[in-house]
């Protein structure tokens, strides 16, 4: 799995190294596999996938002008934005959680978000009087 990310993340201009033998130092994968994966899971986690895949398809549109945006700009000035950069990883990032949970290395459904699961929402505190 690492090696395809790290193919992906090749092609989506996230990075600008190709590795075959060591794609450990261009993607950083962290799975720790839970599932026990039955036949009907596998087919039931197929049906659970659909929503995530019309809306991954549908944000994958954005996907493809940011990516466009990206090379025209690595191209004339050497550097990706920053923003173009936070999209396309986000957007590897939702897709990295879709496979590993269609994998069934994980059992946790995958949510709907672009973020990297490390910025946890803090719980409003009450104001002091």
């Amino acid at each position: 799995m690492r090696y395809l990310l790290a193919f992906y993340s090749y092609m989506a201009l996230a990075t600008d190294r190709f590795s075959t033998e060591k794609p450990e130092e261009i993607v950083q994968l962290n799975v720790q596999p839970g599932g026990q994966p039955t036949v009907g899971q596998a087919l039931l986690r197929i049906i659970l996938a659909i929503p995530h895949a019309i809306i991954l398809g549908l944000v994958g549109i954005a996907f493809v002008v940011v990516w466009v945006i990206a090379g025209v700009s690595i191209l004339l000035n050497g550097t990706s934005p920053d923003w173009a950069l936070d999209f396309i990883r986000g957007y590897l990032r939702w897709n990295a959680r879709l496979l590993g949970y269609m994998a069934s290395l994980v059992d946790e459904y995958p949510p709907f978000s672009f973020s990297n699961g490390a910025e946890m929402p803090q719980p409003a505190t009450p104001a002091s009087p």
